[in-house]
């Protein structure tokens, strides 16, 4: 993790898993952005774009819940995030949960 607090968006749709982190909510600096595609099937794609360059690490297939945490693991080895002190928000928490 650079200086300062890394911001991690996630957007889960039926068959897609979209990631963005930003540098911090002050520079508004993406410093790299992806998803994955055809979750739930036997080719789901992991796509990642960090600047110019789009790369597509092996992944293997898998549901939402490994997705999020291959995507987790992913990260924190890749100094992106810290789960330390992490404060998780959810705009959209309803709809989400169902309730």
């Amino acid at each position: 993790m650079q200086n300062g607090r890394n911001i991690l968006i996630l957007n889960g749709g039926s068959s897609s898993l979209k990631f963005a982190v930003c540098e911090s909510a002050r520079s508004g600096s993406w410093t790299l952005r992806g998803q994955f595609e055809r979750i739930g099937t036997s080719d789901t794609l992991f796509i990642v774009t960090e600047g110019p360059a789009e790369s597509r690490p092996d992944c293997g297939s898998m549901r939402h819940g490994a997705a999020t945490g291959f995507l987790l693991d992913w990260l924190t080895s890749r100094a992106r995030i810290d789960r330390r002190g992490w404060a998780p928000s959810c705009a959209r928490w309803a709809q989400i949960s169902g309730t």
